[in-house]
């Protein structure tokens, strides 16, 4: 036991010595991540680095901060129901940088609001991040995991990932398998929220920070 405190301190060690480096290695430092865990006090700026936006300028100011796309009224109900129980939601004006940022992020992208968008962007307003940095790690995590999600109408990159859900099942748990398709229910019944939001909408904050620090 003592071992491994011993061991898990020198990982920890390790860590805090790539975070202060001028110029982190992103790699070493996932590794690190992976093997001791992301300390709370540290996991906003290692998820920084992780997605390549350390002190990244977002240039907010240059876009159109109008609230008034086509489908603005869903965008401000979904940032209404976005973990309301949280304290962090609780607070009038994060609601209203939410819808903020979604907003500009449709209009930089030219993409429609899709639901769940909410959810992944909500993460990073639960770390010490100013609207830049929420922004600009919103913008990476979905160009590096969700390119093509919530781009067109058909998903067929969410379709895609159903069916490897299927199978996977299928493999592991066939009979767990073979009672969800006797009564057909199909993966895109329970598994639609797991990969629009990455989990951040089926799990508590707790979990989502620690599969996040694993995914990013």
């Amino acid at each position: 036991k003592m071992g491994d405190e011993a061991a898990g301190g020198a990982l920890a060690d390790e860590l805090e010595e790539q975070l202060q480096k001028p110029q982190a290695d992103v790699e070493k430092l996932r590794q690190l991540c992976r093997k001791c865990g992301v300390p709370d006090n540290r996991r906003g700026l290692v998820w920084q680095q992780l997605l390549g936006v350390y002190k990244k300028s977002a240039n907010l100011e240059l876009w159109d901060a109008e609230l008034d796309l086509e489908d603005q009224q869903v965008i401000k109900a979904d940032c209404l129901r976005t973990r309301p129980s949280n304290p962090v939601f609780q607070n009038p004006q994060v609601v209203a940088d939410l819808e903020l940022l979604l907003t500009l992020y449709c209009k930089r992208r030219s993409v429609q609001y899709t639901q769940g968008l909410n959810e992944l962007m909500g993460v990073f307003f639960l770390l010490d991040y100013d609207k830049p940095a929420i922004f600009n790690c919103f913008y990476a995590l979905l160009a590096k995991f969700l390119p093509n999600t919530f781009r067109g109408d058909d998903f067929k990159t969410l379709q895609r990932s159903f069916g490897m859900v299927r199978l996977l099942l299928q493999y592991h748990d066939p009979v767990l398998s073979q009672c969800l398709d006797s009564h057909d229910i199909r993966p895109d019944a329970y598994a639609t929220p797991w990969f629009i939001t990455l989990f951040a909408r089926a799990c508590k904050t707790e979990i989502v920070f620690r599969l996040w620090d694993h995914l990013l």
